[in-house]
């Protein structure tokens, strides 16, 4: 973790989402352009001893807006963000005892966004996340993130 920003989203997963907190859902990496977010194998586990389609779901959603939430924070907003679509494929299945959803900003043009934001108030981006098992892909998401507000 390179900075109080991925930190604090951390903090913010475990305090304010259960599932995250039960999950073990944590920053593994932020650099600015990129986010790696993780969770652990054993809650996750379904019948065939390998990750639940839930929890890679849910992970890669979380990748996607974490780093919309990261982006916001560094420009100064405490945003109200929520997912307004996601399609997932389910490649191979994942077994790693640490699962990391993987998810790259380049392709968004943040400059825009922002300037969206500031003259009506919302915004939508989109972002994809992946997750790879054996260093092989096994999961590919890709959501549509919509900051619906600032929080004062």
């Amino acid at each position: 973790m390179a900075n109080a920003s991925a930190a604090y989203l951390t903090d913010f997963l475990a305090q304010h989402m259960e599932v995250a907190e039960y999950l073990g859902m944590q920053v593994q990496r932020y650099d600015g352009d990129t986010l790696d977010l993780s969770i652990d194998l054993q809650p996750s586990l379904n019948d065939k001893l390998t990750a639940w389609g839930g929890s890679l779901y849910g992970l890669c959603v979380m990748a996607g807006w974490g780093m919309f939430y990261l982006k916001c924070r560094e420009q100064g907003l405490n945003p109200n963000i929520v997912v307004s679509h996601g399609e997932i494929d389910y490649v191979a299945p994942v077994a790693d005892e640490l699962i990391v959803a993987h998810c790259s900003s380049l392709a968004v043009d943040w400059p825009a966004v922002f300037a969206r934001v500031h003259s009506k108030g919302k915004a939508t981006v989109s972002l994809s996340a992946n997750i790879a098992c054996g260093g092989q892909t096994a999961v590919t998401f890709i959501g549509r993130y919509t900051l619906i507000g600032v929080k004062e």
